[in-house]
């Protein structure tokens, strides 16, 4: 291609001097080519296009690109794709016209790499033993990247990763990262960070205790960061802000000295690994100092004093007595008398001395009720006053009152009687000109006595005996059996009920404008021929049950019987006994007895299966027929069986002569299943089958067949 370009210029070039044209169209100025220029950066695979905007003449264009000082045409094309082949020469473009003579030139290079662009940021903090690490988010290109990590002023290389951990060494210098890109030409230097310093302490340290002279104050160090050796600075705040070391207080601890009364106190905390430092708040200021103490019982009617023998001299005390929760005084001088309106708050004591700020103080626990009725208050019980709590000396005078002020006695203990009913009682007492009245109880409640009279049986009337209730008023009554609220009654007599049996009556009274109301309960009202008598839990075959007859009406008609089984009544079993029967297996016992006044109906458990077989299922092994669950009041005969499986017990037939209640296997029924059926003239049973006969020797799977039930009909006898 290269070869028919150049020829192509040679034949133009040719045309030109002879003065030929080498255009078939209108005749043109063959000498106004004009000029050209390149556009773009002579950068490797960057594109440089040829800017022919200022270029004349007309027809085809024709581009050679060339080294500078080179024939060697390396392209033909309007845009050149520079390579890292022409890395540091100069590239030269010419153009011609087919229709013009001459040809216009321009030149780019020499050809260097692209220069890297973008930026690149440090983040994180300049503090030794934190990472600062190179952020190249906006830096241009693609290629691999170079770092050189350097301390500001210094050539010197401090690390080549992108991250950089502050070291020691570099505390007061900046630190600056240099970055180059593989195929890029230049570096890009981030702006330098502050100076290295350690890192700044952070977190909180607060002061533990009270300031007040001699109590000890901890700075309480729990929040704080860091690391390294703490030390402490205590400093004293005056009252205008100035502030001041305190001399020889650089411990964890400081023991409040005379000479910080008046002054908050704070603690300032250093590190030895970190900068700067953190400053507790302040304590409030050092108040007047020393301890100040109550004696005395806080009674109404004591007299308490304020101990002040620790405050040293110097300057007159005052006092001031205050209740808790109030700030009026109740007195100024320095004993104080417990009043009654003092009962419910502690007594505080503030000692303050001319001269000096601040005042120390005192409290008392709380001052209890002097006088109080404990307990619950009824008719017939005797109530007494406890004045435990009531101080002073002297002796007691006492007033009972009925509400709303009705005095009812005078002694330290009163007994509540009918007049009370209805009304609240409370008493006064006095001792050394202080008079106290107690709580009052609650309401007396209807009172007196409840009983019931008559006999706790069905049919029985029974009576609510009211002769001795208190108070006035309608009287109401409710019956109601077993704890239940459900009213089965409202007179004061009531007959008792079939419902009622095995279960407590319980009669309560109440007056309609009386509160309170009073209850009595009968014993459980006996339960009328419930019970069937048997043997163990359940009733065996066999058996006779008897039933019980008791705790009917005294004036009962002739009682009637009738038994089910399983729910279905038994034809011909009207009398108080039955005698179990093998049809009855696996089925409940009921006896209904009845007679005018209603029913009442005893179930049993289920008559349990009554013969199974123990033993291995194996020739040569004694099998036995198990009636454990049969009465021992019958005799039943046995007959053994055989089958070939418990699918075939309709096809079992009988063992000639195995009619006793053991059987021995022989190897004539090895893979088949045994039998064993009982009978009486109550009926018969056949037992579940063993499982599979094995030969001797042979080890039994001793799983059962759990065929309870087989059909007793289906027996085939024997040839």
């Amino acid at each position: 291609m290269e070869k028919t370009y150049k020829m192509l210029g040679i034949i133009i070039a040719l045309a030109a001097l002879a003065g030929v044209s080498t255009s078939c169209n209108n005749p043109v100025d063959k000498n106004a080519l004009g000029t050209i220029s390149i556009d773009g950066s002579p950068w490797v695979d960057s594109t440089l296009t040829v800017n022919t905007s200022t270029l004349g003449g007309s027809g085809t264009v024709y581009y050679h690109w060339r080294y500078r000082g080179s024939s060697d045409i390396i392209s033909t094309d309007s845009v050149y794709l520079v390579r890292n082949v022409d890395m540091n020469r100069h590239l030269t473009v010419t153009v011609m016209r087919f229709d013009n003579h001459g040809s216009a030139g321009a030149e780019a290079g020499p050809v260097t790499l692209t220069p890297i662009g973008g930026s690149v940021v440090i983040d994180g903090l300049p503090w030794v033993d934190s990472t600062l690490a190179a952020n190249t988010d906006i830096l241009g290109g693609n290629e691999g990247i170079s770092y050189q990590w350097r301390r500001s002023g210094s050539s010197e290389v401090i690390g080549t990763n992108n991250t950089y951990t502050v070291r020691d060494s570099d505390r007061g210098s900046s630190i600056t990262v240099t970055v180059t890109r593989s195929g890029k030409s230049g570096n890009i230097v981030s702006e330098p960070t502050d100076a290295v310093i350690f890192t700044p302490l952070t977190g909180l340290v607060s002061i533990n205790g009270a300031p007040a002279l001699d109590s000890t104050l901890t700075a309480n160090i729990e929040g704080l960061g860091g690391s390294g050796t703490i030390y402490y600075q205590w400093k004293l705040i005056s009252n205008n802000g100035d502030v001041s070391n305190i001399l020889n207080a650089t411990g964890s601890t400081h023991t409040v000295r005379t000479n910080d009364m008046g002054n908050s106190i704070t603690v300032t905390v250093t590190r030895d690994r970190n900068s700067g430092s953190v400053t507790s708040d302040t304590t409030g200021p050092v108040p007047f100092g020393g301890i100040v103490s109550i004696s005395g019982t806080p009674l109404v009617g004591n007299t308490l004093t304020a101990n002040t023998g620790t405050l040293g001299s110097g300057g007159q005390l005052s006092y001031a007595w205050m209740r808790s929760g109030s700030n009026d005084i109740l007195d100024s001088v320095s004993t104080y008398t417990i009043r009654p309106t003092d009962v419910g708050s502690s007594i505080i004591l503030h000692v303050s001395r001319d001269g000096v700020d601040g005042s120390v103080g005192a409290s008392t626990t709380t001052v209890p009720t002097p006088v109080t009725i404990p307990g619950s208050a009824e008719i017939g019980q005797t109530i007494s006053v406890n004045t435990t709590n009531f101080g002073g000396s002297g002796s007691f005078s006492y007033e009972w009152k009925r509400y709303p002020a009705e005095i009812i006695g005078t002694g330290s203990s009163y007994t509540v009687s009918c007049d009370d009913v209805g009304k609240a009682i409370f008493v006064t007492v006095a001792r050394s000109g202080i008079s106290v009245t107690s709580n009052a109880t609650s309401t007396i409640p209807l009172g007196g006595s409840l009983t019931i009279t008559g006999t706790v049986r069905v049919g029985e009337t029974l009576t609510a005996n009211i002769a001795n209730l208190c108070g006035s008023g309608t009287i109401i009554y409710e019956w109601t059996r077993g704890g239940s609220d459900t009213v089965i009654g409202t007179g004061e007599t009531y007959t008792v009920q079939f419902a009622d049996a095995g279960l407590a009556l319980t009669v309560t009274v109440s007056r309609f404008i009386t509160s309170g109301s009073m209850s009595a309960s009968t014993v459980t009202v006996p339960r009328p021929a419930v019970w069937l008598t048997m043997t163990g839990t359940a009733p065996l075959v066999g058996q006779t049950l008897p039933a019980t007859t008791s705790n009917f009406p005294a004036n009962t008609e002739a009682l009637s019987y009738e038994w089910r089984v399983g729910g279905t009544p038994i034809p011909g079993t009207t009398n108080s006994t039955y005698t179990v029967r093998f049809d009855d297996v696996g089925h409940n016992i009921t006896l209904t007895v009845s007679d005018a006044s209603g029913e009442i109906t005893g179930t049993t458990a289920a008559v349990p299966v009554p013969v199974t077989i123990t033993g291995i299922a194996r020739v040569d092994e004694a099998l036995t027929a198990n009636i454990d669950n049969i009465s021992s009041d019958i005799n039943v005969s046995y007959t053994w069986m055989h089958a070939y499986g418990p699918e075939h017990s309709e096809y079992r037939q009988i063992i000639p002569d195995a009619s006793g209640s053991t059987y021995t296997v022989p190897t004539d029924y090895i893979g088949q299943v045994i039998f064993v059926r009982v009978e009486h003239e109550l009926g018969a049973y056949t037992s579940a089958p063993t499982v599979h006969i094995v030969p001797a020797d042979t080890d039994v799977d001793t799983d059962t067949d759990t065929d309870t039930d087989p059909d007793d009909d289906d027996v085939v006898e024997p040839d």
